[in-house]
């Protein structure tokens, strides 16, 4: 196409298309191509107040992405960079917390532990969400825990595993709020998110 044909698709502020990787509850579940400024809403049809994950294992995750569209500075304006280029939204019907807590494990253990932040800022935290998952967490102990994490490691690892972490405290304060009160929401756990067996 050459460059000028490939600036005919997309958006007037960011020309072209992207990929993304969609998982979960999407319109096409796989690695598609897709015109930079197509609305999310395209990818992630129907329920509009349904928690979508934005930018993969260092992402952020909203509540609004019938709002957001597919360019990377609006997307980093709004708090949700694409960063990896991953949008997942869990089925209908399932729990998340258990898989948010998994991942959240899974980024704890991948830190070299060269750094205070990682070794032991995000195990703490990940011990948070999983006793969100339990019933048993404090959006105030884990919030007081990212701050003292954010901007403080030697790599931005860190900074993208409390992004994962607290937003999801936001995004799934609903499930908190309920498994708090009886323990657990009785559904199914969520398992859209990839993780190595062993870490399950």
């Amino acid at each position: 196409m050459g460059a000028a044909g490939y600036a005919t698709t997309g958006s007037a502020a960011e020309p072209g298309t992207s990929l993304v990787t969609l998982i979960g509850d999407v319109a096409r579940p796989g690695v598609v191509e897709v015109p930079n400024g197509t609305p999310l809403e395209v990818l992630v049809p129907g329920r509009a107040d349904a928690p979508v994950l934005v930018g993969g294992y260092h992402g952020t995750w909203v509540r609004n992405a019938h709002e957001l569209v597919l360019n990377r500075g609006t997307l980093r304006e709004a708090g949700s960079p694409l960063g990896a280029g991953v949008i997942a939204r869990p089925h209908a019907g399932t729990c998340s917390l258990q898989e948010v807590a998994a991942v959240s494990r899974w980024l704890a253990n991948e830190s070299l532990g060269q750094c205070g932040p990682c070794f032991f800022g995000l195990p703490a935290l990940a011990d948070d969400m999983q006793a969100f998952a339990d019933g048993t967490g404090s959006e105030r102990q884990a919030s007081r825990r990212a701050q003292q994490v954010r901007g403080r490691g030697a790599c931005a690892h860190p900074d993208g595993a409390v992004q994962f972490m607290s937003t999801a405290i936001v995004a799934l304060a609903d499930d908190i709020r309920v498994h708090r009160e009886h323990g657990s929401c009785g559904r199914p756990p969520s398992n859209i998110l990839p993780l190595p067996r062993s870490s399950r």
